[in-house]
């Protein structure tokens, strides 16, 4: 089938200039759409044009390219393109809004808001109180909105590029406004002719890049110690039972052996055997004030004293000294346990040597004697250890003045504090406790020197400066031993009340201040424990909202003018080859959405390239 085709007249031509004649004969169907031009502007024509007989002189030509005498006749564009019955253009603000472009916004603008909402309630939570980690959910927000971006790019290019058509614009303007949006390159080297369009693709394309990392990094994880309550099931004796420590013997009427309890406790003492039992029901680390059987500690004001040379090859003077010994008061003068029970004590002594500028000697005595004390606690994975800092003693609650120890009607009894005197003093054979010293200075008769006597392990590991090759006494300084000696029995004394609460016959409840203490009981812990939890850096939410608002922001600009289309339109290869005046899409209407196209022209096979006829 044969098309008409125009081409400018002739200069001679008497008609007007710029109209074009018709080329081939204009036999033929003429119901399509064409694209007229009309001077130097193009001009779509979506259709047929209106009913009323315009009128255009052109001059036929014959199919084979000569002109017939220039031969010119009126032709009704009417009658070549008969009207066709279809939809009408219909404009207006309400009608075919771009819904796809407008919603794909508000669900961008929608996302950024949820993210920081996520980004504001999950700031200082739990890691484990979320199911989703908040990471995932800004994940998946951070692809809506990107995906978003897009399809809401493309509607715009859409409204663009025909409000664009409606307004008129040279051939290879149409194909710009098409490559800026479909092409970043071709946005990013537009130049002088850059468009509202490839500012919006440059803009969305930088929010795909950057908004993903920067509001991925807005969430992180951090970790902090949370302390909670948590009760524990303590099994600590609140007081020690009689005799429990040592036995005396003989005519000095002095402790000399262990019992089997405290020779268990010290020797797990000695070589620091941890603590796995007592209290129960921590999960991790807990920390925790128990109260129990210890020591009140009173001690006097110290004396300080001088000394002076005596005597060749004799004792001149103690230089470091310490020692417990056990007290029980007795009418007879003795510390002995008396027929009807005992009042038992210790009695701490210490001094030590500081020979600086002058001879100096430091005494200090102590009372240690029975009480409830509340010592502060550590328990790790089930391990207990005493946090008791060195020097200071634990908080008394009750003293416990009265020792339960049974009478005695001979020279041997067991006493409930004399183990201590084992370990703190020297027995009537010459033997020393690891905690006793009693070092001299002596003179040596043959130089004149000064020589120390009694050293031992315990006065070394006091000694300021144990390098003593100088024969001067200012050389000889000792430290203060009694806080080291206090924490060792502090220690001591609570395994001790751990061994006791296991007693086949446990000590019974006691109720001082009127309140019952019995030795298995609840004691309130703290639960501490690392956790992980969620840190929302804010300034990372901010440059991703910056990215994402400049992109909606270039968007919006391409939507305008929707309220000019008088029917809703695609950028489909159909939808524009019918605007064009593609002769395949001529019988349908011009009005027609593209799923008409598609349904008018589906049986139609086309095939681009040459063919053999």
């Amino acid at each position: 089938m044969d098309f008409p085709r125009c081409k400018p007249l002739p200069a001679s031509s008497s008609l007007r200039r710029d109209t074009y004649q018709l080329v081939s004969s204009p036999s033929h169907d003429q119901s399509r759409s064409s694209l007229w031009m009309q001077g130097a502007t193009q001009h779509l024509s979506s259709g047929p044009p209106s009913y009323e007989y315009t009128r255009r002189r052109c001059t036929t030509v014959e199919d084979s390219g000569q002109e017939s005498n220039h031969e010119t006749h009126e032709s009704s564009i009417a009658h070549l393109y008969p009207p066709l019955h279809g939809k009408l253009w219909r404009t207006g603000y309400l009608r075919n809004i771009p819904w796809l472009g407008v919603g794909s916004l508000m669900l961008v603008l929608s996302s950024t808001i949820a993210s920081a909402i996520l980004l504001v309630v999950s700031n200082g939570d739990a890691v484990s109180s979320w199911r989703v980690a908040p990471s995932v959910v800004l994940a998946i927000l951070s692809a809506i909105s990107t995906a978003c971006l897009s399809f809401s790019l493309a509607s715009g290019l859409n409204v663009s590029w025909w409000r664009k058509m409606l307004e008129g614009a040279p051939l290879d303007e149409t194909h710009r406004y098409w490559d800026h949006c479909n092409s970043i390159w071709a946005a990013m080297t537009a130049g002088r002719r850059s468009s509202i369009l490839s500012i919006a693709k440059l803009l969305v394309t930088l929010a795909a890049i950057a908004e993903g990392p920067l509001i991925q990094q807005a969430s992180t994880i951090s970790t902090r110690k949370i302390s909670k309550p948590l009760p524990l099931q303590a099994a600590f004796a609140i007081d020690l039972p009689p005799g429990y420590t040592a036995y005396l013997a003989g005519m000095g009427q002095t402790p000399t052996t262990p019992s089997i309890a405290f020779s268990g406790v010290f020797s797990n003492y000695t070589n620091r055997v941890s603590i796995t039992h007592g209290f129960d029901g921590c999960p991790g680390v807990c920390t925790a004030n128990a109260s129990g059987v210890g020591f009140k500690v009173s001690c006097a004001p110290d004396t300080n004293t001088t000394w002076g040379s005596k005597a060749f090859g004799q004792i001149i003077e103690p230089q470091f000294t310490a020692n417990t010994t056990w007290r029980v008061p007795a009418s007879d003068g003795y510390d002995s346990i008396a027929a009807n029970g005992s009042y038992e004590y210790l009695t701490l002594s210490a001094g030590w040597a500081i020979n600086t500028i002058s001879p100096l000697f430091i005494n200090r005595v102590c009372i240690l004697s029975l009480a409830m004390v509340s010592y502060p606690l550590q328990i790790v994975n089930n391990t207990v250890s005493l946090t008791l800092p060195n020097g200071t003693n634990p908080e008394v609650l009750y003293d416990l003045p009265i020792v339960n120890t049974g009478p005695v009607f001979s020279l041997s009894g067991a006493t409930t504090l004399g183990g201590f005197s084992l370990i703190g003093n020297v027995n009537h054979l010459g033997t020393e406790g690891p905690f006793y010293a009693n070092v001299s200075l002596v003179t040596d008769g043959m130089d004149y020197g000064l020589k120390l006597y009694g050293l031992n392990s315990f006065t070394w590991s006091h000694a300021v400066n144990p390098d003593w090759d100088d024969p001067g006494f200012w050389e000889y300084v000792w430290r203060d031993p009694i806080p080291d000696i206090l924490t060792a029995y502090h220690e001591i004394m609570f395994r001790l009340g751990l061994s006791a609460a296991t007693e086949a016959i446990p000590v019974g409840p006691i109720v001082p201040g009127g309140k019952t203490y019995t030795s298995v009981r609840s004691v309130l812990a703290t639960y501490v424990f690392n956790e992980n939890y969620y840190v929302s850096r804010f300034r990372y939410l901010g440059g991703a909202m910056a990215v994402i608002m400049l992109a909606i922001l270039s968007v919006m600009p391409t939507l305008r003018g929707w309220w000019n289309l008088g029917r809703a339109t695609t950028l489909s290869p159909l939808e524009t080859a019918k605007a064009f005046g593609a002769p395949l899409l001529a019988k349908c209407n011009s009005n027609d959405t593209v799923e008409n196209l598609v349904d008018n022209v589906k049986h139609q096979i086309v095939k681009y390239g040459a063919t053999i006829g």
